[in-house]
This record gives structure tokens, C-alpha cells and sequence, in this order.
């Protein structure tokens, strides 16, 4: 498969940094990221939380980029605690959602009335 040059973590695993990318790559990826600076020819930084994750996911479904096997396994993994999060916060908008009692007490705990 024709890979787009690399993405790897960097900062000790706390960011994403797209590297070597080739011009029409970087153009379509400033296109959809709004907050990379225009004029930036790379490399592209982005934190690594869940929501990057799913947008960076999606983006080498079009544009494969080479990576090791750990950081894909950590791509995918953000990928899919984002969709996890996302289907919970459906659920929570269903007609039929009920909330539990008293949200983030530990077993043990009671709520002190006054």
C-alpha cells in the first residue's frame, strides 16, 4: 500500500506529529484542520486525546500514512474510546434515559442532607 510519508507520537506519547508530507496531502490536511497555520510546511503537531484520534483515523483512511505498530495500536485505541463516548452520549439523549440516582458517589458513600 502507498503510504503519504509518517505519523508518529512524539513529546513522550502526548502528541501526534504528521511528518514528510508530500504537497497535496499537506494542502487537503490544512483544508480539514482549521488550526494548522496555513503557511506551516510541517511537521504537523495535534494532542493526543479522543477526538484527534477519530479526525486522524478518518484522514489515513484517504491519505495512508506509514507508522509503527504501537502507534497505530494507540490510533486505533483513542478511535475507539471516542466511539464509545459518542454512543454513551446518544444513549444519555434517548426518550427512555434514565439517570442514575446520584452520579459519581463510591460504594460506601451517602449523600449528606442538610
Amino acid at each position: 500500500m502507498r503510504t503519504f510519508w509518517t505519523l508518529q507520537l512524539v513529546e513522550n506519547r502526548a502528541a501526534w506529529e504528521m511528518s514528510k508530507l508530500e504537497p497535496h496531502v499537506a494542502i487537503r490536511l490544512k483544508q480539514l484542520f482549521p488550526r494548522v497555520p496555513k503557511q506551516s510546511a510541517g511537521p504537523f503537531r495535534f494532542p493526543r486525546d479522543l477526538m484527534h484520534a477519530a479526525d486522524l483515523d478518518w484522514f489515513l483512511a484517504r491519505y495512508p500514512l506509514a507508522m509503527s505498530d504501537d502507534d497505530r495500536a494507540a490510533l486505533t485505541g483513542g478511535k475507539l474510546a471516542f466511539d464509545v463516548q459518542q454512543a454513551e452520549m446518544e444513549r444519555i439523549l434517548m426518550p427512555d434515559y434514565t439517570p442514575p440516582s446520584f452520579a459519581g458517589l463510591r460504594d460506601g458513600q451517602a449523600i449528606r442532607h442538610r
